[in-house]
């Protein structure tokens, strides 16, 4: 908790340095870029989206497993277990 407060107040320390403060020969610092060069700057670095992909749910397929395996159906097994993806996700619904 310590380190923490430490760390937040060094932070804004360092922001307020940088931000502006009149320098100790009384001329101010350059001023800020404006927020669109900002927001610019933001865009141009921006990294493109990740595509999201969905996942089945390892508990509820571990268990579907589970009651297939001790149902004796062999047919809903195989299909969990199934390499492909689309028939594994219609069964498990």
């Amino acid at each position: 908790m310590l380190t923490r407060t430490m760390t937040m107040i060094a932070l804004a320390l360092l922001c307020l340095l940088a931000g502006g403060c009149p320098q100790e020969n009384g001329e101010d610092q350059p001023a800020a870029p404006e927020p669109s060069e900002v927001a610019q700057a933001a865009k141009e670095q921006a990294a493109p989206p990740k595509e999201i992909v969905p996942r089945p749910n390892p508990v509820t397929t571990i268990s579907k497993l589970y009651e297939a395996m001790n149902a004796g159906d062999r047919d809903s097994f195989a299909l969990l277990i199934h390499p492909d993806a689309p028939v594994r996700e219609e069964l498990l619904g």
